[in-house]
């Protein structure tokens, strides 16, 4: 037992995990610990309002960093000599700033979005009031994005927990207090104001340090293989529009914003899952793209699914109970009882959704990134049709129920697909031994 104990101890995989889940479960743990007082000074339509519009900006936002995340991620380890790798930071930043700008510009003169947003919600508000600050939240949402995977990647992994841990404090200090001081106000809109300035005045002074790594250049080269790279993870990121937000869309369409609240619950409540496998993937996936053995990464790679299945199932179960027993004491309040049985397909969901993560390591190993978009494309029209014909009947329940359908598919095809191009790649590798 010792020197089991001992081995785990001396694992830098391991080691890296810790350090980041460290204060990962300060992030997200406070996240699920002020979800109580959140609840309580925010209405059932203001907690759903906001939910929905937090939705649609972390969406769309993955899908305007066009993907350059993965490239990044993928080409640091390629250029190993510190100028050209510089100058590979500067051409894929160069790359994002320019489309950011040109995005922006056409939207303020086109106005475009009014026109999302009247197709996006039928519940009225005042989105004039809002136009800014969800501007500020979805740049902020897409260079936040790039830091971190830069930290990580790179693996300066106190500067994650540094970052991290500013973000966890000073928002939700900030917001907390302009929320007593305007307890008369728009809550939603408070909330998202104040935790997006604040982020963006954080992102603002690490980034200095994410700018002092480049090598300021535009190599035509590095952004040709950047586009190889996220114009796949882009394609994907749009299909994921259509999938990620049609249960929301649909609930808010034939429901209500209480109906989105519950429903906005029992994720938040169910986001203890995805944290935790996210902590790992941030640790995870570098070590696993540096690999250079196909069947090493494979076997490693199994290895960790089953670990990471008991984990998360036991996780689970401990948030079923803790929620229980914040219902039996009013920690939170009794209107919320409808998310109980809502949960266990949710938490479901949230471990499939970590697992099927783990597969798609190996299409983006494997140069078959492609592979994303045609696995996306049925999927997509799949989440419409099932949405469009469980919500309106089943209301969350039909939104739960489709999100674990498509999130299945998903895993199923990843699996089958890794596993084969593994197989082909092995056996080529043979026959040319």
């Amino acid at each position: 037992m010792r020197g089991l104990l001992q081995n785990i101890s001396s694992n830098q995989l391991f080691r890296n995990y810790l350090k980041i889940f460290s204060v990962d479960v300060l992030v997200k743990g406070s996240g699920i610990i002020l979800l109580p007082i959140y609840l309580k000074v925010m209405t059932q339509d203001e907690f759903g309002l906001y939910g929905y519009i937090v939705a649609i900006i972390g969406t769309f936002s993955l899908a305007f960093n066009l993907g350059i995340y993965t490239a990044q991620s993928k080409l640091y380890h390629e250029y190993t000599d510190k100028e050209k790798r510089g100058v590979m930071l500067s051409t894929l930043n160069l790359m994002l700033l320019g489309f950011m700008v040109l995005l922006c510009a056409t939207i303020l003169v086109t106005k475009i979005d009014y026109t999302i947003i009247g197709f996006l919600f039928k519940n009225p508000f005042d989105y004039n009031k809002y136009r800014s600050t969800i501007f500020i939240a979805v740049v902020v949402s897409v260079y936040s994005l790039m830091l971190v995977n830069f930290f990580l990647t790179s693996e300066d992994l106190r500067k994650v927990q540094i970052f991290n841990i500013c973000r966890v404090i000073l928002i939700n200090i900030v917001v907390l207090a302009a929320l007593w001081m305007n307890r008369s106000g728009d809550a939603a809109f408070i909330r998202l104001q104040y935790s997006n300035i604040i982020e963006l005045l954080i992102v603002a002074v690490f980034i200095l340090f994410y700018i002092s790594k480049m090598k300021m250049g535009f190599d035509k080269t590095v952004a040709i293989k950047a586009l190889k790279i996220g114009l796949p993870i882009l394609a994907s990121a749009v299909l994921g529009i259509f999938i990620n937000l049609s249960d929301r869309y649909f609930l808010e369409k034939s429901g209500s914003l209480r109906d989105l609240s519950i429903y906005n619950t029992a994720l938040s409540v169910a986001g203890v899952v995805p944290f935790v496998f996210a902590s790992f993937q941030n640790i995870w996936l570098p070590q696993f793209l540096k690999e250079r053995d196909l069947q090493t990464n494979r076997n490693r790679s199994k290895k960790m699914v089953v670990r990471l299945l008991l984990l998360l199932l036991s996780i689970s179960v401990i948030i079923f109970i803790a929620l229980k027993l914040m219902l039996v004491i009013n920690i939170i309040d009794k209107k919320y009882d409808d998310v109980l049985p809502l949960l266990p397909i949710v938490l479901i969901t949230s471990i499939v959704t970590s697992l099927t993560t783990m597969f798609s390591n190996h299409l983006v190993y494997l140069d078959k990134l492609s592979l994303i978009i045609f696995t996306g494309v049925p999927i997509a029209v799949l989440s419409i049709i099932l949405n469009s014909t469980l919500v309106p009947a089943f209301n969350v329940y039909g939104a739960a129920f489709s999100t674990l359908v498509l999130n299945t598919c998903y895993l199923i095809s990843y699996a089958l697909l890794s596993q084969h191009f593994y197989n082909k790649k092995l056996t080529n590798l043979t026959s040319a031994g």
